[in-house]
């Protein structure tokens, strides 16, 4: 058995001590808390900077212009439809695709008769009604949103 004067005993922390070294240590988890609060904000916005970067196409176009050039070039391609052959064939052909099958006749309207002058006027009529329209409801619109906007920095 150790005797009172042993080092062991010495090492034994008193109740004042633990109760000043447990508040030490609520003191600094506190300390570590605020500067993880601190820091998570920069966490999030450099999230934030990252993530409107990858969403942004400009970037990709800054960073790799050759491979954009060969998409670009390869969506074109694509995307473009190739040429109709137009063809005037002569009364053998015409037979032959009639055997076949394959005889397509499209028949293409005159040309439509010009329009006179009381439905030119209509048409303007139209279109600037229309636009007043448009514009009309883009403007409530906006007020709208606006007005959300608005109650919504009052509530908060």
């Amino acid at each position: 058995m150790a005797s009172l004067d042993s080092p062991q005993l010495d090492t034994l922390p008193s109740a004042d001590s633990e109760t000043s070294s447990a508040g030490l240590k609520v003191v600094e988890i506190r300390q570590r808390m605020s500067v993880i609060r601190r820091d998570i904000k920069d966490d999030v916005d450099g999230i934030v900077q990252n993530a409107q970067q990858l969403a942004d196409w400009k970037h990709y176009v800054r960073a790799f212009p050759l491979s954009s050039l060969a998409v670009a070039a390869v969506t074109g391609y694509v995307a473009v439809p190739r040429r109709l052959e137009v063809v005037s064939p002569d009364a053998d052909q015409i037979a032959k695709l009639a055997r076949q099958n394959r005889l397509v006749v499209s028949n293409s309207p005159a040309s439509e008769a010009r329009s006179g002058v009381a439905s030119t006027v209509a048409k303007l009529v139209a279109s600037a009604v229309l636009r007043a329209a448009i514009g009309y409801a883009t403007m409530k619109v906006g007020s709208i949103i606006g007005q959300q906007a608005v109650d919504e920095e009052a509530t908060t």
